[in-house]
């Protein structure tokens, strides 16, 4: 049985299971890993700590995640970003800032509200992917974990409290064939510029 910490909240609703949270963990952590590769590594094992404090806690809720402990850890995160980089501008800076509090989200996580924002989320997540990387193998290692947040955002909105996995990929699935047209078309008729929409010229070490 699980522990009713996870079950109910405050108000007496029902909050997310043990599978929504490790799902969601596994999720972020996999979309969160390519970019570590390109974060300073105090700032990668910051937040791999917060994301095996996220995973211990499911297995021993008695672990201290209130909101002191959150609070401290936000102003650790914060402090840390700063001290590696300097400042917050910049893409690496901006990057590793939105990542640690994606971490300290999964931390605070009560209801299955929490897991519909950082599904949200995981949207920019995979966007500022390409920020580093355009690749072929990049842009289908992401589609998959597209495909893995829709199926579990289809989980967590479903009447029946869990959908089974696979009807819950089936859904989304279908809703990522039917967009596809529309992407197609949006990706023949935009306008081609000479560099991404993206390049802002943060890493140039020239004065403008």
């Amino acid at each position: 049985m699980l522990n009713h910490r996870w079950l109910v909240t405050a108000s007496g609703t029902a909050g997310p299971d043990r599978w929504q949270i490790g799902a969601t963990t596994l999720l972020l952590a996999l979309a969160s890993a390519p970019l570590l590769l390109t974060l300073r590594p105090q700032i990668g094992l910051f937040i791999v700590v917060l994301f095996v404090l996220r995973l211990a806690a499911l297995r021993w809720s008695t672990l201290p995640t209130g909101t002191w402990v959150l609070v401290g850890l936000t102003l650790l995160g914060g402090l840390h970003v700063l001290d590696a980089y300097h400042g917050l501008a910049g893409k690496q800076p901006g990057t590793a800032l939105l990542l640690t509090m994606v971490a300290l989200k999964l931390l605070e996580v009560r209801q299955p509200r929490d897991l519909r924002v950082l599904s949200t989320v995981f949207g920019f997540l995979l966007v500022v992917q390409f920020l580093f990387d355009t690749s072929g193998w990049m842009a289908a290692y992401l589609a998959v974990l597209l495909l893995g947040n829709l199926a579990l955002m289809v989980d967590l909105g479903a009447d029946s409290g869990r959908a089974r996995l696979r009807s819950a990929l089936g859904t989304a699935g279908s809703l990522m064939i039917q967009a596809l047209p529309l992407a197609v078309l949006l990706f023949v008729l935009f306008p081609r510029l000479d560099a991404p929409l993206w390049d802002l010229g943060l890493d140039d070490n020239v004065a403008r």
